[in-house]
């Protein structure tokens, strides 16, 4: 079992301890930033490891399985929504992309990026949200892509489980989102070089080439786990890397301990965090 997983579940079992019950509480390692957060119109997150069951097993790198407490933490704290398309998707197979998004359903906290069947890899994740600053409210959709997954696939027949990243792909499934009614389309996508500050010219060229569709409308970075540029282009914004709201590295440098927290007007504020494996972002409209 990874350190991370040792340090943060001890502290979430000292917790719920603290308040008088039973298992692990992970709201108080959150306390600190749920103001913001739940403040915000919509909040957007990125759960990169699948869930394990409530008594675990758990497990760290290079196969995740973590406490599914941590779904409850992210409702308790405000996220409304998250990308679980990552490299780790399949760390735990079809059963761990289940229990994921089971325990988010549970939590009420929407999803999208894996699939328990083919007709849900369909259906468009749209929340209806209200600006901040008043006004009609404006239906945002949210969309999750991965590179890949470590070298595990996808089982035969059954590609639909999680996205994989093709910009075809990605616009088609764009398009159903706005067809379905949605004003926005936010594109959470799992990219990137790890520990580099700076997008390589896959990024960009991606970005631009996605961005200079009317289908997509903002782009949020992950998998870096380092804070990496915010950029313009047109009148659209790429967040190429949002680095770490909670992890543990091997090698746990402040490079890795900061996560953005992103506005929709392009601010952005650098933060410190601990830990390995959760990188979340915020989206403000308003």
């Amino acid at each position: 079992m990874s350190f991370f997983i040792r340090r943060c579940g001890a502290q979430a079992r000292t917790d719920a301890k603290a308040a008088g019950r039973s298992g692990l509480d992970f709201d108080p390692i959150f306390s600190g930033v749920k103001p913001e957060i739940s403040g915000a119109s919509l909040a957007i997150c990125h759960l990169e490891t699948p869930l394990a069951a409530a008594a675990g097993p758990f497990a760290g790198y290079p196969r995740f399985s973590v406490p599914p407490q941590i779904a409850g933490t992210l409702h308790d704290i405000g996220y409304d929504t998250c990308s679980t398309a990552s490299n780790h998707t399949l760390d735990q197979g079809t059963a761990g992309i289940k229990r994921t998004l089971d325990a988010l359903d549970a939590a009420d906290v929407k999803h999208t990026g894996s699939y328990r069947t083919k007709a849900d890899s369909i259906v468009p994740d749209i929340l209806k949200v209200s600006p901040a600053g008043g006004g009609a409210p404006v239906k945002v959709a949210q969309l999750s892509f991965t590179f890949g997954f470590n070298g595990l696939r996808r089982p035969s027949g059954e590609g639909w489980v999680a996205n994989v990243t093709d910009p075809n792909a990605i616009l088609d499934a764009a398009r159903r989102a706005k067809q379905a009614g949605a004003e926005i389309v936010v594109l959470s996508i799992h990219w990137g070089v790890e520990y580099s500050h700076t997008p390589n010219a896959a990024q960009k060229a991606l970005a631009k080439q996605l961005l200079a569709s009317p289908e997509i409308d903002l782009i949020l970075g992950c998998h870096e786990h380092v804070i990496q540029p915010i950029q313009r282009i047109d009148d659209k914004w790429v967040v190429y890397g949002m680095g770490n709201q909670l992890a543990r590295h091997a090698d746990p440098i402040n490079d890795n301990r900061e996560w953005g927290s992103c506005r929709s007007s392009g601010s952005a504020r650098r933060r410190q965090g601990t830990g390995r494996s959760r990188r979340r972002s915020r989206f403000r409209r308003g």
